[in-house]
């Protein structure tokens, strides 16, 4: 509900402008450093800039990125949707996150370039359909030094000892990869990134110029547009970024399968928007603008945030469950590559840290968000912003990493650097685009709804 006599901070109705930006160039700095760290640990301890290692931890880094980008569009969407009034002095930083993704463009680039080497390092089906039926006519046996053709399914007793030195498990089935093959190619990935990409850009870029033209014109009727285009903008946000996370994560593994994994993917994006929602409000804050954002503002995102948290454990436990009664060894064994397993023997590194996803993004902010007054103080409410986007990094970490090698842990200065470097890139990003244009949408006809919105 709003109040009466709500107004807004004359510092919150022009832009933040050099302060800003020279925050955002030292975020950008950081950016680089964590990056080139990366790279430069990949060629002295590989051999090689984009080592096998570093493929998979630059993977984890974008999916990371990329995830919060698209979860301030998918809410940014939402809200005019729903036509949210009080979310509309918090929009500008939404937009300027959601405005990352020309970013993330190019941090994909190398992604698709390791998928049209058809080395098969990273992505085993990118290698050329040839392989696989040189593989089908051999027999369809493979070795275990090429790690290329090692996935997650149909692994027997005899092999199994042999394979745990190679940094794969298991077998694909060559009548398998060569069945997938009309989807999973290199050329088909590309053109569904290509329109994933132009999608995302096209809508985060609609909004983003509706609003910043709004605080010009004071035109009304770009409100009614927005609205009106949200619900195919939906729709198409759906079924963008489910088949992003296919492509993405679920087909490091070409022969599992989950239907429920777009969802997942999904829940994490969103739980780490509203986390990188509310630390960019907060570091706003400290450059002394967004002075109208009030706890009940700040109430509403912690709702969210406590809400996801408990979506995201019902997702998580509703795909493990699904899996589990039916048993299916092709659906089973990514479990258990990733460390789920009740048979001690067969428990790794990996068994912890899905156990530290479940205290960490599930069990314990559960408990710590469940309280009003922890919503509405602003340190609080920051920590668990920033412990959970911690965890939604762990939780994509943990997806990714296992892939490269099931049996060893790998959290060093490529996982890190690639991390840490794009997190901050993502963030002198946001910075640059929230200096360009008023703190607050000033001519939303909303504002005043938003301004003087309080919590019942």
């Amino acid at each position: 509900m709003a109040e009466h006599g709500a107004y807004l901070d004359p510092i919150d109705a022009k832009p933040l402008g050099d302060k800003a930006r020279g925050a955002a160039r030292i975020w950008i700095a950081i950016g680089v450093i964590g990056l080139v760290a990366a790279f430069v640990v990949s060629l002295i301890s590989e051999g090689n800039l984009f080592s096998r290692h570093m493929q998979f931890a630059y993977l984890t880094g974008f999916a990371f990125v990329l995830s919060i980008a698209l979860g301030a569009l998918i809410l940014l969407i939402l809200t005019h949707l729903f036509r949210a009034g009080w979310v509309v002095v918090v929009r500008r930083p939404i937009e300027s996150i959601a405005n990352t993704l020309p970013l993330l463009l190019i941090l994909f680039l190398p992604i698709l370039g390791m998928v049209l080497s058809g080395n098969g390092e990273l992505y085993p089906w990118a290698v050329s359909a040839h392989h696989w039926e040189e593989k089908l006519g051999a027999g369809g046996h493979a070795t275990a030094d090429q790690p290329e053709i090692i996935t997650v399914a149909n692994q027997s007793e005899q092999t199994a000892e042999a394979d745990s030195e190679s940094h794969g498990e298991h077998y694909y089935p060559p009548e398998m990869m060569l069945a997938k093959r009309p989807y999973l190619n290199p050329m088909f990935f590309v053109v569904r990134w290509v329109v994933f990409f132009a999608i995302w850009l096209l809508a985060a870029r609609f909004y983003w110029r509706s609003s910043t033209k709004q605080d010009e014109t004071g035109d009304h009727t770009l409100t009614n547009r927005m609205e009106g285009l949200s619900p195919i903008n939906t729709l198409a946000f759906a079924l963008t970024i489910t088949f992003a996370s296919f492509d993405l994560l679920m087909s490091l593994d070409p022969v599992w399968f989950s239907t429920m994994f777009g969802v997942y993917y999904f829940t994490g994006a969103f739980l780490s928007a509203v986390s990188f929602i509310i630390i960019m409000i907060m570091m706003f804050k400290k450059l002394g603008v967004l002075v109208s954002v009030n706890k009940e503002h700040m109430h509403d995102l912690g709702k969210l945030l406590f809400a996801f948290v408990f979506f995201w454990g019902y997702i998580a436990f509703s795909q493990y469950m699904l899996i589990w009664y039916a048993n299916l060894p092709e659906e089973t064994a990514w479990y258990k590559l990733h460390g789920i397993t009740q048979v001690p023997s067969e428990m790794t590194g990996w068994t912890y840290v899905g156990l530290i996803l479940l205290f960490g993004q599930l069990l314990i902010p559960f408990a710590g968000l469940l309280s009003r007054h922890i919503k509405r103080n602003f340190a609080l409410l920051t920590f668990w912003a920033v412990f959970l986007m911690v965890m939604h990094y762990i939780d994509i970490w943990w997806i990714i990493m296992p892939m490269y090698d099931s049996h060893h842990v790998n959290l060093g200065i490529m996982e890190i650097g690639t991390g840490v470097g794009m997190f901050a890139l993502m963030v002198g990003m946001t910075l640059r685009n929230f200096a360009r244009y008023n703190a607050v949408p000033t001519k939303d006809p909303r504002l005043h709804d938003s301004l003087g919105f309080h919590n019942i």
